[in-house]
């Protein structure tokens, strides 16, 4: 979880230098080529921040809380594991309450009537989920490994030029 709040950290502050270094470039009436340079470089290290930010936090959800394991070259989930792994998890995202990329914008919702009836009726995200046909649990789900078809000439296609009438 550190590693989510020192790259997100490093994604805030650089997103901030680029806005900045923008500004400049933007805002002046000169050519301010080395506040361009800056904003293209702050712009790619932010980014890659918070890539690792979002990926580290996929993984820390995906894989490691839902307790899934490698073993003999198969993926199985141990259960177990996963509700420990999901009360230690739990605690420290916790701990951030509102703030950083784990806070609950939502909270205001949870005694809505709506959210209730939903949490009485499934029980869980994941009986939801079930309930139109997507098994959460399964590894080898087929949305698991679904890919979407791309014509690449229709793709070119949307960013050509307009014929004119």
């Amino acid at each position: 979880v550190c590693a989510v709040d020192v790259m997100g950290a490093i994604n805030g502050f650089g997103q901030a230098m680029y806005y900045l270094q923008m500004a400049v470039t933007q805002c002046s009436d000169q050519l301010n080529l080395r506040a361009m340079c800056g904003a293209g470089i702050d712009g790619m290290v932010s980014a890659l921040a918070g890539s690792g930010a979002g990926g580290t936090a996929a993984w820390l959800n995906c894989y490691e809380a839902y307790g899934w394991e490698s073993k003999d070259g198969e993926l199985k989930r141990n259960k177990i594991k996963a509700k420990a792994q999901q009360v230690v998890m739990t605690a420290k995202v916790n701990g951030l309450k509102q703030e950083g990329n784990f806070g609950r914008r939502l909270e205001a919702l949870d005694d809505n009537e709506n959210i209730r009836e939903l949490r009485q009726r499934f029980g869980s995200p994941e009986a939801a989920w079930k309930s139109i046909g997507v098994d959460m649990e399964d590894p080898n789900a087929a949305f698991r490994s679904a890919r979407a078809a791309v014509d690449p000439e229709e793709l070119v296609s949307l960013v050509g030029a307009q014929e004119q009438d």
